[in-house]
């Protein structure tokens, strides 16, 4: 982005050069907070393990649909924005 901002200098293309600068952050923070979200759970999963060590054979624990809805979600959006913007890059470059 730095080298299309350099090269030019016009409204539309720094509009657009923001956009995908805005959105790139923005995605950054929501697979953070996915990672997050993740390893807390991870860490209740070992902490029920390690109170009922007998109860792992027994218990079924559950698919964990909610995560991997998000982190499909997140996929398929990031995959749209590089899309976008290989695209931009193809028209400014």
């Amino acid at each position: 982005m730095e080298e299309v901002a350099s090269r030019w200098t016009t409204n539309e293309v720094m509009v657009k050069v923001e956009h995908f600068q805005n959105n790139f952050l923005r995605h950054n923070e929501v697979i953070d907070t996915l990672r997050h979200d993740i390893n807390s759970h991870e860490h209740e999963l070992v902490k029920f393990v390690e109170e009922h060590p007998i109860a792992l054979d027994h218990v079924h624990f559950k698919d964990h649909t909610a995560f991997r809805d998000k982190v499909e979600t997140q996929r398929k959006l990031y995959a749209e924005l590089k899309t976008e913007f290989l695209r931009f890059l193809t028209e400014t470059m």
